[in-house]
């Protein structure tokens, strides 16, 4: 409770804070000059945050691959950024997400350097807001992410890019997001307040007084401040259980009132919205969801699409920040813009995690803003994708030099069904101990499945028909499920959103199996219901 009460303490300091700073006044102006000087940002950030800390993980990793500063000072202008990290990584410079999150030693060159994220926060910077991650392991509080003043107010430059694409100066902004202990929809909802285009509505799947209760009390507190403070936020307004249809009712009012609309949202949310519309006969037509937290799929956008609505791609890691936006004409895929002044981008082949059968190539990020959460190099987060060029573009971003695309985005070795993220690792106590202690079974009776089911992304809880006794009761199992997942931070998060909306269920299957014979905790699934 106490520790609690600091981290709460501390988020209402660093929002008066955030509040009280000044827009940027050109932002468009701000991003140009920064993905022209992305080289020097990030020989500054090496310089600075990394060799000038003798006993940091990174400056190790960097000096067992043999590079000091000076080379780092000679390769980058004959190599280009992404030729020196593509040469990096070859050296070894490089951390698995495991290794990043502590779960495995980051082993090179025959030493073992420490790991876990703590060791890569920036040391030139120090955040009052902290947003966390919802795949922590057991009995942990997800990966905290401090965020300073700075990279806060430069979220607001990224902001304006969406309204300056889509033409949507004039639209009326609302969101679908969740309450706290997630701070996307808080952040999102003070970030549209500065821009002087605050969201009339805050919808949120917020689910039993019971379940959500101190956290509604925490959010009502936090947007009671902002507001003390002069922005408009809006009290979070919560849904039915598994009913999606006030969102769009509300956007179709607005748009027969003559008024465009965006809302921001999770994909599959975003997907419920529009499929509600259309079962109630309306037309959307005018409205842009922004949608991130799991893949904006050919099937999602279809329905989206037949809504009338669009669908633009966010893609964003807590960890890090905003990686890539999707822009007008990517209409198909999961595909976005590289935000060239915040990131650099490689990609290296590699055995996915969980799909022992399989190989993926694993995207390596690497931060380049000096006021970053942390500073990385050629760091993996358990996706996928290609990098390509964006070839006849003549969008906002592309004018701007972000002219590197991340096409079919994925992810591999972890779930992100309903725009909540767990790994393997979280939940395999669960399958292996906590159900089978309960209903029976061993270890490989039980696997978390997420498969695309069309327009939505579903989870199935997979039991082995082996197992009467749990096979009979599947709501049970289920239930319990869920009730072992709040045990978690973030899987609270994850518990109440799934049941809103009704995404989890237990099924009588046999759990997928490898052609190893290996019954891996995770599996995702394609239409076909076979393994990505």
């Amino acid at each position: 409770m106490w520790a609690e009460a600091k981290y709460y303490a501390g988020m209402a300091r660093g929002i008066w804070e955030y509040l009280g700073e000044p827009v940027p006044a050109d932002p468009l102006a701000v991003l140009a000059d920064r993905v022209q000087r992305r080289e020097e940002a990030f020989l500054y950030l090496a310089r600075e945050a990394a060799f000038a800390f003798p006993d940091s993980s990174l400056c190790r990793l960097l000096r067992v691959a043999g590079c000091e500063y000076a080379d780092l000072e000679a390769m980058v202008p004959a190599r280009g950024l992404d030729g020196t990290l593509r040469a990096l990584c070859e050296a070894g410079v490089y951390l698995t997400h495991d290794e990043f999150k502590g779960r495995k030693p980051i082993l090179r060159g025959g030493a073992e350097i420490p790991g876990g994220e703590a060791r890569f926060r920036n040391p030139l910077v120090h955040g009052r807001m902290e947003s966390r991650s919802s795949g922590s392991r057991s009995g942990g509080r997800g990966t905290p992410t401090p965020k300073s003043k700075a990279f806060q107010v430069y979220r607001d430059v990224h902001d304006r890019l969406w309204e300056e694409e889509y033409d949507l100066s004039a639209a009326e902004w609302l969101q679908l997001r969740p309450i706290l202990p997630s701070t996307t929809g808080l952040a999102g909802a003070m970030r549209a307040a500065r821009q002087g285009r605050p969201m009339s509505r805050w919808f949120t799947a917020s689910g039993a007084m019971v379940e959500g209760g101190h956290y509604r009390a925490a959010t009502a507190a936090m947007v009671a401040l902002a507001r003390l403070r002069g922005a408009p936020v809006p009290y979070p307004q919560a849904l039915p259980p598994n009913d999606f249809s006030p969102v769009a009712q509300y956007a179709a009012s607005r748009l027969r009132a003559g008024r465009r609309c965006a809302i921001l949202a999770f994909a599959s949310p975003a997907v419920r919205v529009a499929d509600a519309a259309l079962a109630k006969g309306l037309d959307l037509t005018g409205v842009t969801f922004f949608s991130g937290g799991e893949a904006t799929t050919a099937a999602k956008r279809e329905v989206v699409a037949r809504s009338g609505a669009r669908m633009s791609t966010i893609y964003h890691i807590s960890e890090i920040g905003p990686i890539g936006y999707g822009c007008r004409h990517m209409d198909s895929g999961n595909d976005v813009h590289l935000l060239m002044d915040s990131v650099a981008a490689i990609v290296r082949r590699r055995k996915a995690p969980l799909q022992d059968d399989l190989e993926v190539d694993a995207l390596a990020f690497t931060t380049l803003l000096p006021f970053a959460p942390r500073f990385l190099i050629n760091a993996e987060m358990d996706d996928t994708g290609a990098l390509a060029p964006a070839d006849h573009c003549d969008c906002v971003y592309s004018r701007l030099g972000m002219t590197t695309v991340i096409r079919g985005m994925a992810s591999f070795g972890k779930l992100t069904g309903q725009g909540v993220t767990l790994f393997g690792v979280d939940v395999l106590l669960i399958l292996e101990r906590a159900l089978p202690s309960r209903f029976g079974g061993a270890p490989g009776d039980y696997q978390v499945a997420e498969r695309e089911m069309g327009s939505q992304t579903a989870v199935e809880l997979r039991v082995s028909p082996r197992l009467p006794a749990a096979t009979a009761q599947l709501g049970a199992v289920r239930d319990f499920f869920l009730d072992e997942l709040r045990r978690y931070y973030g899987g609270r998060t994850a518990a109440r959103i799934w049941t809103h909306a009704g995404a989890l269920r237990a099924v009588a299957e046999e759990p997928i199996v490898t052609y190893t014979g290996k019954v891996l905790p995770l599996a995702l699934l394609g239409q076909d219901g076979n393994r990505k």
